[in-house]
């Protein structure tokens, strides 16, 4: 049976918890207040005990690793980097869209586990989530969220948060990054216990709109910028810019990551010294490959590759090497924490990666929506396995490249004589095993009642033929 129709009904669901939203502006448009997520059943975790270190997590929405200078690109990070704490320089992302990678990383557990996040409007696993966990030992927990495609309406990653701020002015897409910074630390400087607060910027994604569009090149002269009129055409495969504007408009991308990490300095100057801090990205963006400007339908290392910086008592600074997915990211906080949970987790603790022991992950799956509707042009969902030192990609067909990462890091010569026939189903059993902590979903077009349709359907979220998405299926026959 096809996994994201399993569910499963908790013998005792837990109380809905109340979500307080501070005064602001309307939502985006006039509609029916999205139903409250469902809370994980208290009995698939054991929060074990009360209090531990307050923790602060940081996503930088659509922010490739290899444009910042701690993996060899040329935006430094001085705020980031001031935390301390250690950079772990193979870290990846397995959904190249913002819903499905947050709940990912906030859960442990691979993305499609969650079934289909924008039809439904959350998750239809039953686990707990990082903000649960907190809030059951007693945690004040806030979420301060910076773009459209994580509204509670969307997502549903309210459950655990006392504080979910996703107040966009209305009309907007997105909050800048001082702005969500400044509710965010306002809100700290409030706290009396511990606190687990995560801090959402969306300034990196399109458009590209940087506050000084000269930072990275002062001596461009062309037509092209960052909005989303002018670079429409080129994301669609309309056509190819100049190498020029190209270059422009990296350089607009880059200047947008450098002034959000400057937005978070009043936040980086209240972490404490035995604080948990942790920053990274839900995924990159695509500037290569003919496929530019955009995310959600490629698998490559510039889209998969995330930075993630890790600061935490008895972890030293530096550089580590070693493979930690998203999914690694909440049983490793558990485990700096001292948290002690029974929570279900697909992801392990990486603590000896951050300490410099070794005991990486041994691969990465990344995974393009799979409930996606069937476009022109497209190649329907694909899929990956990233090891120390191969990638393989594979196509809805059946087909699959392996590409060797040590004398071909950019992915331009793979071997494709070969299938990723064992890879796709280790992959489909891992998610199937999980079949038992699912629930029914709420069904399509029951999702995303704040988000305006058409910015939905631009996006690529919903069908716009209002015609149900089907599920993934089997795995196509190889040939």
């Amino acid at each position: 049976m096809l996994i994201w129709l399993l569910a499963c009904s908790p013998e005792a669901p837990a109380p809905t918890p109340t979500v307080t939203r501070p005064p602001g502006p309307p939502p985006l448009a006039a509609a029916k207040p999205p139903e409250p997520p469902e809370p994980a059943d208290p009995k698939t975790f054991n929060a074990g005990g009360t209090g531990g270190p307050n923790i602060l997590l940081i996503t930088l929405d659509t922010v490739s690793a290899d444009h910042l200078a701690g993996w060899g690109g040329r935006v430094a990070t001085p705020v980031i980097d001031g935390l301390g704490g250690v950079r772990v320089k193979r870290a990846f992302s397995h959904f190249p869209q913002t819903a499905q990678s947050h709940w990912a990383l906030f859960s442990g557990v691979l993305p499609e586990v969650h079934g289909n996040i924008p039809g439904n409007g959350q998750s239809v696993y039953s686990g707990p989530s990082l903000a649960e966990i907190a809030k059951a030992r007693g945690y004040s927990t806030a979420a301060f969220i910076s773009g459209v495609t994580l509204l509670d309406g969307s997502c549903g990653l309210s459950r655990g948060f006392d504080v979910y701020d996703d107040e966009l002015r209305t009309g907007s897409t997105e909050r800048p990054a001082a702005d969500t910074v400044g509710l965010a630390t306002t809100w700290l400087a409030k706290q009396e216990g511990p606190w687990f607060l995560w801090v959402h910027l969306f300034d990196a994604h399109l458009p590209y709109t940087p506050k000084d569009p000269r930072r990275y090149d002062p001596d461009y002269t062309g037509s092209l910028d960052g909005s989303e009129a002018s670079l429409e055409p080129y994301r669609e495969g309309k056509g190819t810019p100049a190498p020029r504007d190209l270059e422009h408009v990296v350089a607009l991308y880059d200047a947008e990551i450098a002034e959000m990490d400057a937005a978070l300095a009043p936040l980086v100057a209240k972490v404490a010294g035995t604080d948990i801090a942790v920053v990274t990205a839900d995924h990159g963006e695509s500037f290569a490959h003919n496929y530019l400007f955009n995310h959600r339908s490629v698998l490559w290392d510039d889209v998969l590759h995330v930075p993630l910086w890790v600061r935490a008592p008895g972890v030293p600074s530096g550089d580590v090497d070693g493979i930690v997915n998203l999914i690694d990211v909440a049983p490793t906080v558990v485990e700096l924490a001292g948290w002690g949970s029974t929570a279900p987790f697909q992801g392990a603790s990486r603590v000896g990666v951050l300490r410099g022991e070794g005991g990486g992950a041994p691969v990465s799956w990344g995974r393009t929506d799979p409930w996606i509707p069937a476009m022109p042009g497209t190649p329907g969902p694909r899929f990956s396995q990233t090891t120390a030192d191969t990638k393989v990609i594979r196509e809805a067909d059946g087909t699959a490249c392996t590409y060797a990462l040590a004398t071909d890091p950019q992915e331009l010569h793979g071997d494709c004589a070969r299938p990723a026939d064992a890879e796709w189903k280790a992959h489909q059993e891992a998610v199937e095993a999980l079949a038992p902590m699912q629930r029914a979903g709420r069904g399509p077009g029951q999702g995303n009642p704040m988000v305006p349709g058409e910015m939905l359907e631009r996006l690529g979220y919903i069908d716009p033929s209002g015609h149900p998405l089907g599920p993934p299926g089997a795995p196509p026959p190889a040939r």
